[in-house]
């Protein structure tokens, strides 16, 4: 009965207690990225203290990769509502003053929050790498970025990465019930379903 019970728990986990049970798979960044509604490049400056229970913080945009309302031009400074606490849902995690990636989405109020298109551990912010900024700018609709509103080039801020001359087809992502592809990268669930299966199934003999 254990070995059952070590199974199930394993094989279907509660992604946290604030969240309850969830058919949880792990997402790139691509597909992150793909789904969220808008999708930045900057850094938060500072965080601010809104009422006795959370914080709010101002965020330097850099670049715009993704803009949900094109009417609606992000400027440079927007604010990010309730950063801090965060729930025992959130995976987005990163340091004041550090270059990041993040994706975000509009509030009622005007201003904006973390977009986090899935829970624990992944989150909306990325490392703004070379790397990283270089597989950004290859996601269709992230492929043709401004810079944010009231900017300009002579402010000594990093702006948007340069778009290379060669041509290349942008990536997109898809999910069926079978499979899930980006980045021209197919993994088809069943398999990895079946070796999940075996793997945890391993993992329980010893446990037991």
């Amino acid at each position: 009965m254990h070995a059952f019970s070590c199974f199930f728990s394993l094989l279907f986990p509660d992604v946290t207690s604030g969240c309850g049970t969830v058919s949880w798979r792990h997402m790139e960044m691509e597909e992150i990225l793909w789904k969220a509604d808008i999708v930045v490049y900057g850094q938060e400056l500072y965080r601010y203290k809104v009422d006795d229970d959370f914080y709010d913080s101002t965020f330097q945009v850099f670049c715009v990769f993704k803009n949900d309302d094109e009417s609606l031009p992000l400027p440079q400074n927007i604010t990010l509502e309730r950063v801090d606490p965060v729930t025992s849902c959130s995976g987005t995690n990163y340091n004041l003053n550090e270059d990041i990636i993040l994706a975000i989405q509009r509030t009622e109020s005007g201003n904006f929050q973390w977009h986090e298109v899935n829970v624990v551990p992944d989150g909306a912010a990325f490392e703004a790498s070379e790397e990283n900024l270089g597989r950004v700018i290859w996601i269709c609709g992230l492929d043709e970025h401004q810079e944010p509103e009231g900017s300009s080039i002579d402010n000594g801020l990093p702006g948007c990465p340069a778009i290379p001359e060669i041509y290349r087809e942008c990536v997109t992502c898809s999910e069926t019930s079978t499979d899930y592809t980006c980045s021209g990268n197919t993994i088809h669930s069943s398999l990895w379903i079946w070796l999940s299966v075996f793997a945890i199934a391993y993992l329980c003999g010893y446990m037991t």
